[in-house]
């Protein structure tokens, strides 16, 4: 068999031999699963297959050279020296030959053999010990071939070229080649000479010879060998310090098996191997090896970069099955350790340790298929199980794999959680879940990557799910952890979603939930909680009250003064940020409210019973059910915002049936007027900075309203409504701004005031429609008691003035009416009328009442027509009160009074004092025309002046003056010393009118013919004696009026009418000179009081 030599030297390791360097590679760049399971295999098949195989068949081809030459020593090395291509040179120090007895063979041993250049006389090898085994019988019969050989302690060279090639060749010792901490060669590295033998690389062929020198050789050994391998592709150099191999030859092939030690792989790093290759070129490496330190693997290839994590030896198992050409077809590998140290900057800021670690990888290279078959993982009571299938093409590699997490401890899982992976969502688990255990946990991962960039991984989907059992969370500063969490979670790279079956937030069961980070896709990441929970108002109140939240606090609420049940939800939401505002947290709390109560929801009022439904967030509060408010079953919608600026803040909006006793506390005056059940409906407004407002409805039909000032009580069943827009003041009074009221008989709006406790305070009343009578009132409360302000273009009090007359008379004697807060009536009206014939006109009045009906004092101004009247009425300041009526047009007063109807003209001045209950004064008419007087017509006609009573009742009796004296006490008006005159008669009158008893009582003198009695009486002395004194006459009759006042008996005594007048005097009348004071005079008092 031919045998090419060539020699190598002075060239550094990352020349590409002789091939130029413009050239490019004979063959494309293998993907990456084939350069890792070369640089796997390659350690260990071409070292097997080819270094040691190959290498002691070259080392054979020198001792066959020798064997095939006589026996002699000394004519060995020129023989052998003719064999080696040119231009080699061999020499050995010694050789010798031993025999150990037939039919073993006779060895051939050369000692420090060397092979040179002729050229120059440089050696480029040297083996230390050769040993070459020759049959005796084939010595005999003059045939040398050897059957074995053996090399001691050589010193090999071996290289893979960026082709894929594989060259083994014999070398020179270096000197680093006895130290133990001798390096591997580095990139760049300049590698001695050797003696490279191409036909190494074909080993089978070798095997098959059947002919030439090596046709008897079975057994090739190496033993102590020093090894430097280096790889050009990948530019990494292992060192072997200790290979022994031996290498048969079978009737179907090679057979090989060797150890050596790599302290490049680990201080203990050991591997064994066996190599099988059939002649057909089929070939199965199997290798074990212990101690391997995975990291010292990961510069083979960057694939294996992972590796340089993985600090602690394993023991591994590998099973190739290559094709002819070393190429490989299949791979199975194991690898197994304990107490593996993990140190891997990129994922974490510690080194971690794995208490056992277990795998198994089969990878098809014809498939292009990679498969994870199990990956068992310790980590010290934790458990990790995986899997994986890795496929690739020349561009794309993909992975999909699969992982189960069992016995967790929460308080762990950070310390197996990378810092850099999802950072915010780790922090965030780290610091709020301390708790719990996770039961089991899969995950299940595709991924792709390009065969360039095969760390550079693109997420093509995730998906995991995890059990997890009582586990707390801290979800937010301050706030209360959720505890005793049960439930699983799943992960689909975009959302990490935990499905909480149980848990409890302090005594609130939570009977299911949803926690849900996201994000992962989009950073930064947020989480969302929803938890179902049922439990005590209180307790959830409390909750969202804790700082920084303060959420029941902004309501004006105490969860302590806060019961019932609630059944809902709680949600939050916010990013996963290492510093988070408040702002940026979301919270949802809905709940259904059953049997729910609160302390104060409106001005100290409380709601009890509530039944409905509830929601927080931070936006605000709603909430609608029912709610018992004061004992009132209402419909309920109450709205609460938290924002700092908006034009309302709170809205609570009732609407039911309400008794106003239920509610005499904050409205007593209302609960006064109105009795039985209202329909209300009130919406309350609160902006928290300005007046709180009440937009109120009431339906009147039910309830009985009962007004006593306005003479009003509407029974149930008859209509009748208010409403109003009800506004609290900075000084906490409550003003119902527009304010209307809609009542039989009486209806009114605009503006009320009540005081904070609710009292009346003002009415400013635009348009109020009372008793058919429309005006504009106001009402105000004063210090000491009211006063009203009436404006009206037209009232009508004539029922009233009737039945005031007829109470007047009426209360006579009984005891004065309680007093009452003094009441101040201002009014101008336009036309009055009090049941006469005509209005008073232009009216401006003041009136002061100290109960109802009870007048303290009166000014009053107003016309009769183009006749102006003025009443003054009131106190004298020495318990005594004074009334003056002064009318130009006397007839007409009396018309707009409803009293004498038969006069017409006169001017009227009344005065009058009360004194004790005991009016006594006196009324002066002058100018005043009586006709249609039936009772002065009977007189006159009884008394046979019958010319006077036809002028009376045709055209009238003109008086020049009428006076009257009188006293009013206890209903009964005492007439003393009435007088009239006139041109044609003259009358003067006594008595008393009962006004209780409806009787007349009254005596007096009737003087015919005046003006003649008149000059007669103006006579000193004698006309007194003549006349009786004034207004008395020589011609005169007495009368006598009694018994009822509608019909009452008129006598005449006509025996009287020519009695001097001082006998009628003496004996048949008296008189009077007290008269009360005037207009003028109770105008002065006032002024002075």
């Amino acid at each position: 068999m031919p045998i090419d030599g060539d020699a190598t030297h002075g060239r550094r390791a990352d020349e590409p031999g002789q091939r130029s360097a413009a050239a490019p590679p004979p063959y494309p760049r293998r993907p990456w699963p084939q350069r890792l399971a070369a640089g796997l295999a390659g350690l260990v098949v071409w070292l097997v297959a080819h270094l040691f195989t190959g290498l002691t068949l070259a080392t054979m081809i020198v001792a066959g050279w020798v064997a095939t030459h006589p026996v002699p020593v000394e004519v060995l090395l020129p023989d052998i020296q003719e064999l080696l291509p040119q231009p080699y040179t061999l020499n050995a120090e010694a050789v010798e030959v031993r025999l150990s007895g037939w039919p073993n063979p006779v060895q051939v041993v050369a000692r420090n053999v060397e092979v040179g250049r002729s050229t120059d006389m440089v050696a480029i090898a040297r083996v230390p010990e050769l040993r070459l085994n020759l049959q005796l019988a084939g010595l005999l019969a003059g045939e040398v071939r050897p059957t074995g050989l053996t090399l001691v302690a050589p010193r090999l060279l071996v290289t893979r070229e960026e082709d894929g090639h594989v060259v083994a060749g014999l070398r020179l010792e270096t000197a680093n080649d006895d130290a133990v901490d001798a390096p591997p060669p580095q990139s760049g590295a300049e590698l001695p000479d050797r003696l490279t033998l191409p036909v190494l690389t074909d080993p089978v062929t070798m095997a098959a010879a059947t002919d030439g020198p090596f046709a008897q050789l079975r057994v090739v050994e190496i033993q102590d060998a020093t090894v430097l391998y280096y790889d050009r592709g990948h530019e990494i150099g292992w060192r072997i310090p200790d290979l022994s191999a031996v290498v048969r030859r079978t009737a179907g092939g090679i057979t090989g098996a060797l150890a050596f030690t790599l302290p490049d792989a680990g201080p203990e790093a050991r591997v064994s191997a066996t190599l099988v290759q059939t002649l057909q070129g089929a070939v199965r490496l199997t290798a074990d090896a212990s101690g391997v330190v995975p990291s010292s693997l990961a510069a083979i290839d960057p694939v294996l970069a992972p590796l340089a994590a993985l600090r602690s030896p394993l023991s591994m198992g590998v099973d190739f099955r290559l094709t002819r050409d070393l190429l490989p077809l299949t791979a199975e590998v194991s690898a197994s350790g304990s107490d593996v140290l993990v140190f891997a900057p990129d994922l974490y800021d510690r080194r971690v340790h794995l208490a056992n670690l277990d795998a198994e990888v089969a990878v098809d290279f014809t498939q292009n298929t990679l498969q994870v078959t199990e990956a068992r993982m310790d980590l010290g009571g934790p458990r990790v199980d995986a899997g994986a299938v890795v496929s690739w093409d020349d561009e794309t590699i993909r992975m999909a794999a699969d992982a189960t997490l069992t016995d967790m401890p929460m308080a762990e899982l950070p310390d197996w959680w990378p810092p850099a992976l999802n950072a915010p969502t780790r922090g965030w688990v780290e610091e709020r879940m301390q708790e719990g255990q996770v039961v089991a946990a899969s995950l299940g991962i595709v991924t792709e990557a390009s065969t360039a960039a095969p760390l550079d991984l693109t997420i093509a989907s995730v998906d995991a799910a995890i059990v997890f059992d009582d586990l707390s969370v801290d979800y937010l500063p301050d706030l209360p952890p959720v505890t005793g969490i049960d439930g699983q979670a799943t992960f689909n790279g975009t959302n990490l979603t935990f499905q909480i079956a149980e848990a409890h937030v302090l005594d609130i069961p939570i009977d299911g939930g949803v926690v849900d980070i996201f994000g992962f896709d989009t950073p930064p990441e947020r989480i969302t909680i929803d938890v179902d929970f049922a439990g005590p108002v209180r307790t959830a109140l409390s909750v969202i009250d804790q700082e920084p939240l303060g959420y029941a606090r902004t309501l004006g609420l105490s969860p302590q003064s806060v019961s019932g049940t609630a059944d809902g939800e709680l949600s939050f939401a916010f990013p996963l940020a290492e510093e988070l505002a408040m702002e940026d947290v979301s919270v949802v709390v809905s709940a259904a409210i059953t049997n729910g109560s609160v302390l104060n929801i409106f001005e100290g009022l409380a709601a009890d019973n509530l039944d409905g439904t509830l929601r927080v967030d931070g936006a605000g509060l709603t909430y609608d059910g029912l709610a018992t408010l004061a004992g009132n079953r209402l419909q309920a919608h109450w709205t609460e915002s938290f924002a700092d600026y908006v034009a309302v803040r709170r809205t609570v909006n009732l609407a039911g049936s309400v008794r106003p006793a239920s509610i005499a506390r904050l409205l007593p005056s209302v609960a006064e007027a109105v009795d039985g059940p209202v329909g209300l409906s009130l919406a309350i407004s609160d902006s928290g900075r300005g007046p709180l407002t009440l937009d109120l409805t009431a339906d009147l039909a039910d309830a009985q309203v009962l007004l006593p000032a306005a003479d009003i009580d509407k029974a149930p069943g008859l209509p009748g409504e208010a409403s109003g827009r009800i506004a609290r003041l900075e000084d906490g009074s409550w003003r119902l701004d527009p304010f209307t009221v809609s009542l039989p008989g009486l209806a009114a709006n605009g503006a009320l005031v009540l005081d904070a406790a609710g009292d009346f305070v003002q009415a400013d009343l635009a348009h109020v429609t009372y008793a058919g009578q429309t005006a504009m009132v106001q009402i105000a409360r004063q210090t000491t008691g009211y006063t009203i302000g009436l404006v009206a273009d037209r009232i009508d009090l004539s029922d009233r003035f009737d039945e005031l007359a007829d109470s007047d008379a009426a209360d006579a004697g009984s005891e004065p009416a309680a007093a009452g807060p003094p009441i101040w009536v201002t009014a101008r009206i336009g036309a009055l009328d009090l049941g006469g014939t005509r209005p008073l006109e232009n009216v401006q009045a003041t009136v002061s009442l100290t109960a109802p009906g009870s007048v303290r004092a009166l000014d009053l101004d107003a016309s009769t027509g183009a006749a102006p009247l003025v009443v003054r009425y009131g106190p004298m300041g020495d318990g005594r009160d004074q009334l003056s009526v002064q009318a130009d047009d006397a007839a007409a007063a009396f018309a707009a009074l409803d009293m004498l109807h038969a006069v017409s003209g006169g001017r009227l001045l009344l005065t009058a004092i009360n004194a004790g209950g005991t009016w006594s004064g006196r009324a002066r008419v002058e100018q005043l025309w009586l006709t249609q007087a039936p009772v002065l017509a009977r007189l006159l006609a009884n008394g046979l002046l019958i010319d006077l009573s036809d002028r009376l009742e045709a055209e009238g009796l003109m008086f020049d003056m009428v006076e009257v004296p009188f006293t009013l006490s206890d209903g009964r008006l005492y007439l003393t010393d009435m007088r009239a005159s006139g041109g044609a008669l003259g009358l003067t009158a006594e008595g008393v009118i009962d006004r209780i008893a409806e009787t007349v009582d009254v005596h007096g003198t009737i003087v015919p013919l005046a003006g003649v009695n008149q000059v007669l009486g103006e006579i000193p002395v004698l006309g007194t004696i003549l006349t009786g004194g004034d207004d008395q006459g020589l011609l005169a009759l007495t009368f006598t009026v009694t018994g009822p006042i509608g019909d009452p008996a008129v006598n005449v005594n006509p025996l009287s009418a020519l009695a001097p007048g001082i006998v009628r005097r003496i004996l048949f009348e008296g008189g009077s000179d007290d008269d009360g004071p005037a207009v003028s005079e109770i105008d002065q008092n006032r002024q002075q009081r």
